[in-house]
């Protein structure tokens, strides 16, 4: 692989991360200089960084200064409507393509949800509530509705953080992934799709309350 290439999309994905995390709040003003000697890198990796940022829509370049455009609350509902009309085809798909070993491995993140739900871990809680839907995704025998659907989730991140801090929500969102579960286990589609777009109904609940 060509070396500035993988530097120039390790500076895209932490950039990506930050900005999404609002680290990098919208509106601020980078330079490519002052980019280079954060990350450490030429400048050359930090132009292809923001080019990809670019067609993201995460930022604009303006010559010499790149502002951070990040995610409007309606850029936020608009992902959440597009989860919700997509989000419960990816599950009945799962609950008709997913294997014994990808059974396995959701049941093995739903353990780790429930025990770090006990220790009130909502960094951990987050993190198994990214692993249950993107494994879900993975195994749904779809590119289309899996890359859709991961970009849309991983783009929601500090919100997702933000509504597991609650160990009620967190508790909740527990429960509806069991359900889930149970639902792709016994590979009933119409159950796996109803239960998954409630699930996403309830998320963008959650997003307008906040």
């Amino acid at each position: 692989m060509d070396k500035s290439f993988s530097l120039s999309h390790q500076v895209f994905k932490i950039m990506e991360q930050a900005i999404i995390t609002e680290e990098i709040p919208s509106g601020t003003e980078l330079t490519e200089l002052g980019l280079s000697a954060k990350y450490g890198v030429s400048r050359t990796p930090i132009r292809e960084a923001v080019a990809m940022l670019e067609q993201e829509d995460l930022v604009e370049s303006t010559g010499k200064k790149i502002v951070v455009l990040g995610f409007s609350k309606q850029d936020i509902i608009d992902i959440v409507n597009v989860r919700v009309a997509i989000e419960g085809r990816a599950m009945a798909l799962a609950a008709r393509n997913i294997t014994q070993e990808g059974i396995k491995e959701l049941e093995d993140i739903i353990k780790m949800q429930q025990f770090y739900i006990s220790e009130n871990d909502s960094e951990k809680i987050s993190q198994m509530d990214s692993e249950f839907h993107y494994t879900i995704y993975k195994h749904c025998g779809s590119r289309v509705y899996g890359k859709t659907l991961t970009e849309l989730h991983r783009k929601m991140a500090r919100y997702r953080a933000l509504s597991v801090a609650s160990k009620p929500r967190a508790v909740k969102s527990g429960e509806e992934h069991l359900r889930i579960l149970e639902a792709i286990k016994a590979h009933n589609e119409a159950l796996a799709e109803a239960l998954g777009t409630e699930h996403a109904n309830k998320a963008k609940q959650r997003l307008l309350e906040d």
